[in-house]
């Protein structure tokens, strides 16, 4: 289940409301981590990695409080375990994946400050080795989400190549069970984002992939990344 976050200003106002990817395949070469089989439809983790998993008391629902607003300084004190540029693993055990989490995003501080006090809290309780890449669009031009997207991918693996889990995450939208497991599938791509609140628990239309998807490296070159050409929402999913 994900919740969509409304981020105020003080005083009750509502805030918010072109490369080829293919081309990157060898930023894929030689040190490369695979994604491990699994035998789900989302995602397990492998034999290297099981000391990785999260303990049994650690999943639980969580409880959603999106009217607290961290400053950045808060922030930085919160997780002072984050490394520069957004990232973290687990000091006592390798995970398998590496999982790169690209969020499009413009003029939503607010909302970026409220996903930042969920995603690494959630995703360090999951014991990942993650990293957390904004994607921030100048102004003067229609949103164009697709682009943001293939250029965090491109991004993340220029920072890192051993990248081999891609969740496309939307800055409104953050988890609210921690079964929602942030481990990419080698079946096929997955839908984190099935089960919205603000449509009671389910989705606008039936053909709706948006706000987030989880993707394998390998999945998101096999496609060639998400289209440059939907300039305003909607559509690019």
């Amino acid at each position: 289940p994900i919740a969509t976050t409304t981020a105020r200003r003080p005083g009750g106002k509502l805030v918010g409301g072109g490369r080829r990817v293919g081309a990157l395949e060898s930023l894929l070469s030689g040190g490369a981590t695979k994604p491990y089989a699994v035998a789900d439809g989302v995602g397990s983790v492998g034999a290297r990695s099981r000391g990785c998993a999260p303990p049994e008391s650690g999943i639980t629902n969580m409880e959603v409080d999106l009217e607290y607003v961290p400053t950045n300084a808060e922030l930085v004190a919160m997780f002072p375990a984050v490394r520069p540029g957004g990232r973290w693993s687990p000091s006592d055990c390798v995970v398998d994946q590496k999982v790169a989490v690209v969020v499009p995003f413009r003029t939503r501080e607010l909302h970026l400050r409220i996903f930042l006090r969920y995603m690494h809290r959630f995703l360090q309780r999951q014991r990942l080795d993650y990293g957390i890449y904004v994607v921030d669009q100048s102004e003067g031009s229609a949103f164009n989400r697709a682009m943001l997207l293939n250029i965090g991918f491109a991004e993340a693996l220029r920072d890192d190549a051993a990248f081999s889990c891609f969740v496309f995450h939307d800055v409104d939208h953050v988890p609210v069970d921690d079964l929602l497991t942030y481990r990419c599938s080698a079946a096929a791509p997955v839908h984190m984002a099935a089960m919205i609140d603000k449509w009671n628990w389910g989705l606008p239309y039936s053909q709706f992939v948006g706000g987030v998807t989880m993707q394998s490296a390998e999945q998101m070159l096999r496609m060639n990344g998400f289209s440059n050409n939907y300039w305003g929402w909607g559509g690019e999913d």
